[in-house]
């Protein structure tokens, strides 16, 4: 939504999340059902290969509805234009804050096997730095990017 917000006017912007907005509907209601049907009577290794001709397709697609940008330059100049500390200290900040869910899960853990309570030095600190690294990632969008990730 964010990049269909960027790309697209604004009297465009409503149609294009529009479309977003129905494709996550259309996902999430048939989706399990064709996996399921899926892994029933073929494998479950067909999921996997069921969604290559989906991406094609969907690319397809961007190609023809989604109008182009209008900036303008070589590949190089559009990668340096890219705000990378923002993308950087956003990414950090989410994994730290969405991996703390998997460790306090009451299954096994992928990563040694046990459990962590909420009070654990691990979890702490986990959820410590990212919430210091979203309000650095704040700060960093609001005051020092040139072409914010996120303008405030």
């Amino acid at each position: 939504m964010i990049i269909s917000s960027d790309i697209t006017t604004l009297e465009q912007r409503g149609k294009y999340n529009g479309f977003i907005g129905a494709t996550v509907a259309l996902g999430n209601g048939l989706g399990p059902v064709i996996g399921g049907a899926v892994t029933q009577y073929a494998s479950w290794r067909w999921c996997l290969w069921f969604i290559v001709p989906v991406i094609v397709g969907v690319m397809v697609l961007f190609y023809i509805v989604v109008p182009p940008s209008k900036v303008k330059g070589r590949t190089w100049t559009k990668v340096k234009m890219i705000d990378w500390v923002g993308l950087t200290i956003n990414i950090a900040a989410v994994l730290l804050v969405l991996v703390c869910p998997i460790l306090l899960s009451k299954s096994r853990n992928l990563l040694t096997g046990t459990l962590y309570a909420w009070d654990s030095a691990l979890v702490i600190a986990m959820l410590a730095v990212g919430v210091v690294l979203i309000v650095a990632f704040v700060i960093v969008e609001w005051k020092f990017a040139a072409l914010p990730l996120m303008p405030c």
